[in-house]
């Protein structure tokens, strides 16, 4: 009887924990959608604004439309630039992003891939040759 009862207490423990089955990795930051961010560099005062136009999670591809301004007119940001993907928390990144320049000020961004749940950052940063001038980013908490 004694280890009837011992079995059904560890049944009865290992019963309770959430399914694996259920953990789909659908979390998305809420009503994310359209959600719209803006920094400024304050090297040159360069203002961008990124509006998510797909949901941002661990599954789906992201996409957003970037749009940079200076004093309420739109502007192309400075050559040389990146836009990349950084995991502070795991010193890593992801798949390089595709930059669309669509207008004068104006780039859509596609192929973003949060490749796991966590602390994310979307940077961008500014260049002169290979030195770093300047770099912001938007935080996202999956």
């Amino acid at each position: 009887m004694k280890n009837f009862t011992i079995l059904f207490f560890l049944f009865i423990l290992s019963a309770c924990g959430k399914s694996p089955l259920l953990n789909l990795k659908t979390k998305e930051i809420s009503g994310n959608l359209g959600l719209e961010t803006q920094r400024i560099f304050k090297s040159n005062g360069i203002k961008l604004k990124i509006t998510w136009i797909s949901n941002i999670n661990s599954i789906d591809k992201g996409q957003a439309v970037l749009v940079a301004s200076k004093d309420g007119t739109l502007i192309d940001l400075p050559e040389p630039y990146s836009i990349y993907l950084w995991m502070p928390d795991m010193n890593h990144g992801s798949s390089p992003i595709t930059i669309h320049h669509l207008s004068t000020g104006i780039y859509k961004l596609t192929d973003i891939y949060f490749i796991m749940d966590g602390y994310w950052q979307l940077r961008t940063l500014l260049k002169s040759g290979d030195h770093a001038i300047e770099e912001i980013f938007f935080e996202y908490n999956l």
